[in-house]
């Protein structure tokens, strides 16, 4: 199981912001989480907080990475 740190850009009132995601690969399926909080200005700012967030769901157990 592969799991990525990403980020999903999207466009609000005129400006481009990002927001957090999380790519899920395994050999029968992939899957893309994405976060639906704020969305961030700059792609740098969402992919340190989708990394927060890999390693914050993997210490609790959400996801395993085998």
């Amino acid at each position: 199981m592969d799991i990525t740190a990403t980020t999903r850009k999207t466009n609000v009132q005129g400006t481009v912001c990002y927001f957090p995601a999380l790519r899920v690969k395994d050999s029968d399926y992939k899957n893309t989480f994405v976060s639906r909080g704020d969305p961030l200005v700059t792609r740098k700012d969402a992919l340190k907080y989708a990394r927060i967030w890999r390693l914050g769901s993997m210490s609790a157990g959400f996801i395993t990475d085998f």
